[in-house]
């Protein structure tokens, strides 16, 4: 019992088939919007995770990605790799109004390590839809990392991003500061792993 008063305290009274509906949602739009046809066959979907929640892994849109798989494959229906993670913030970001980038998506799309660049003048608009340039990179090149989470100290993801992303929204230098830092400390952590020099990858901060 005081496993179900946590697990609503955190996620609602919805918890994951929200995610799942809005997914089967934005998948029967974005058919629809692109012309596609598919089957008309019922299915019954459910889920089960490992992931931590709400410590900042990205269960829920682990959830939303594993859906949409689904639906591709039961459907027989192809989407761009560029467009999924886009198509899977669409329906946290447009349909549930939860805040959340790319970011996630695109990881867990693409899987591996990773290079993302969301510069306005180098992202693109694939089916209706924009997409920034991801390139994936030789996991075998990082260091060793290590991760390190506290169940106690989780909380749903809203409660961080909503404020930073309204400090970005009002223009708060700080967090745009932030953000261009990170932006460069990406663009010279791919530089090194193109060269094979890892090593300095965890001093470009």
């Amino acid at each position: 019992m005081s496993e179900l008063q946590q697990d609503v305290q955190l996620h609602g009274y919805y918890g994951g088939v929200r995610l799942v509906k809005a997914t089967i949602r934005c998948f029967a739009d974005y058919c629809q919007r692109n012309g596609i046809q598919h089957h008309n066959r019922n299915f019954s979907i459910r889920y089960q995770s490992n992931i931590p929640r709400a410590v900042g892994m990205a269960g829920s849109s682990g959830i939303i990605i594993a859906t949409l798989r689904a639906l591709m494959q039961f459907y027989e229906v192809e989407i761009p790799l560029e467009v999924q993670p886009s198509l899977a913030l669409s329906v946290e970001a447009g349909e549930l109004r939860i805040n959340g980038g790319l970011q996630d998506r695109v990881v867990q799309v693409y899987e591996g390590l990773v290079f993302m660049d969301f510069a306005k003048e180098r992202t693109q608009i694939l089916d209706g839809m924009e997409a920034g340039r991801y390139e994936r990179i030789d996991l075998s090149l990082l260091p060793n990392i290590y991760m390190a989470f506290s169940h106690e100290a989780g909380e749903p993801t809203e409660v961080t991003h909503a404020p930073l992303r309204a400090r970005y929204d009002e223009g708060d230098q700080k967090i745009h500061a932030a953000m261009k830092r990170f932006a460069e400390n990406n663009r010279r952590s791919q530089s090194c792993a193109a060269c094979e020099r890892a090593s300095e990858i965890s001093s470009t901060g």
